[in-house]
């Protein structure tokens, strides 16, 4: 009897360890975020794109095409052991790049994309005829975006509010909890420029806040993190967002800036790559998926190489300042503007200053309003 109990608990160990191995072979990494060295290459020049090592990876999948897209791919090399990769004497022309690290307990999500040009090479996806192309698949929807001018700018670079305002919306579409700091008195990631913008009281699904296409400009990614809800209970991926690429002319020169929308509702986007967006066109709802505690919108605006830009800075004017408002923030014994739920006493807003010149609070509504 002993002997069987003993055989049937060895089977069952067998059985069990072999339940779990495909479950562990098809682990995530964690997805790449990548760089180049550049946007815009001489004939012969190197390009090089990196990223942060990624724990566990053991190699990486580096994909290069060269548009117009969709056809055969320039490189694919499936055994970088380096954390970055040199692309040496590409043709001239427009290239997109992404890369995928790869590990013995499995693979990542294919990273973010980036998007250069060699020699005298133009993007097709922002031609004229694209343009219309893709104004044509808006209309077929019945979705015409409205129009949006986007306030005046001495640089020659500006852009609308990522959160639609609307009358018919409750609370504000302009509540910023985070800046450089968090709402918990923490960093606001490693650059401290992107911000967080609340929900301010719209939290049913399908009804939350629309995000709008802060500046005309083509979607470069739409990242889906595989879960359809609105909420990643895990908070372990990378969470459902858009970047869209803007070209602008500033005396004469075409300068580059990418807009991130991140912990977006999967169901609610109205987008693809390759679309052609207005400024004010809406692209989906806010939502919290990814490594979110809540809904609400992160929002970044960027450079050609995908660095966070003190986004805040690009709303401090006439034409929005009267409507910012900073919520879960205080003012401590020393005067410093801090979160109200600070646990670093000493970390007060680089925006200090401004705030305090320009905006008061407001105990009943718990939060900073423009100082009218």
């Amino acid at each position: 009897m002993k002997i069987r109990t003993r055989l049937l608990c060895a089977i069952l160990s067998v059985l069990m360890v072999m339940a779990i191995l495909p479950a562990t072979a098809s682990a995530r990494l964690r997805t790449p975020e990548i760089f180049t060295n550049g946007e815009s290459f001489k004939p012969g020049e190197s390009v090089v794109i990196s990223w942060d090592e990624i724990s566990g990876a053991s190699k990486y999948e580096v994909c290069i095409s060269k548009s117009p897209y969709g056809s055969d791919n320039i490189v694919i090399d499936t055994e970088v052991i380096n954390a970055y990769y040199v692309a040496k004497k590409l043709p001239d022309g427009a290239y997109r790049a992404n890369v995928k690290a790869l590990g013995g307990s499995g693979s990542s999500n294919y990273s973010n994309r980036v998007y250069f040009t060699v020699g005298s090479g133009v993007y097709t996806e922002v031609s004229s005829n694209e343009q219309t192309r893709q104004q044509e698949k808006v209309e077929e929807k019945n979705e015409t975006p409205a129009v949006v001018t986007p306030p005046a700018s001495t640089s020659g670079i500006s852009f609308v509010w990522p959160v639609k305002e609307s009358s018919s919306y409750s609370g504000s579409s302009f509540a910023i909890t985070a800046m450089d700091l968090y709402y918990d008195g923490g960093y606001h990631g490693s650059l401290r420029n992107a911000l967080d913008i609340n929900h301010d009281g719209m939290t049913t699904r399908y009804e939350t806040r629309e995000i709008v296409a802060a500046a005309d400009g083509v979607v470069m990614d739409v990242h889906y993190c595989g879960h359809s809800g609105i909420t990643c209970s895990t908070r372990s991926c990378d969470g459902c967002y858009i970047k869209i690429k803007h070209t602008f002319n500033v005396k004469g020169e075409e300068v580059v800036r990418i807009t991130a929308y991140v912990h977006l509702d999967p169901k609610t986007v109205k987008v693809e790559e390759g679309d052609y967006v207005k400024a004010g066109q809406t692209i989906a709802r806010m939502g919290s998926t990814g490594n979110s505690s809540g809904i609400h919108l992160h929002f970044a605006i960027r450079d050609a190489n995908n660095k966070d830009l003190p986004t805040l800075e690009y709303y401090m004017n006439s034409t929005y300042m009267p409507k910012l408002q900073f919520k879960y923030f205080k003012e401590d014994s020393q005067g410093h503007i801090v979160t109200t739920r600070y646990s670093y006493s000493k970390r007060a807003t680089r925006y200090n200053d401004w705030i305090t010149d320009h905006y008061r609070y407001s105990s009943s509504q718990n939060r900073w309003v423009y100082n009218k």
